[in-house]
């Protein structure tokens, strides 16, 4: 009955835990976030090479400058300029850190 008991109060109490692990988790998520905007791993410059049929500005539009150049996950926003501009056969995205980011597009022939 008592183990019962204490079941009860744990599963009852088991979303303020979650809540509490989350809010605890997205403090320190700013906090580092801050501390690496603050300290020189903002995205200060984009290099992009290859894009000779595709708007630069269309690129720039895709990134997310207030976050940590570390932040950003490369994969991901390779494939979201790929899925945008029809025009690209390939792209390598790399940091140069502390702030650069570059981006390299092989565009399709005509």
């Amino acid at each position: 009955m008592m183990s019962l008991f204490v079941t009860l109060i744990v599963y009852s109490s088991f979303d303020k835990i979650i809540y509490r692990y989350h809010s605890y988790i997205d403090q320190c998520n700013r906090y580092i976030s801050n501390f690496l905007l603050n300290n020189g791993f903002s995205i200060n410059e984009v290099i992009i090479t290859g894009n000779y049929f595709i708007n630069r500005e269309s690129i720039l539009d895709l990134i997310d400058r207030k976050q940590p150049i570390l932040y950003v996950r490369l994969a991901k926003l390779a494939s979201e300029i790929k899925l945008k501009n029809k025009w690209i056969k390939n792209i390598s995205i790399y940091r140069i850190l502390p702030n650069i980011l570059h981006i390299d597009i092989d565009e399709y022939n005509t």
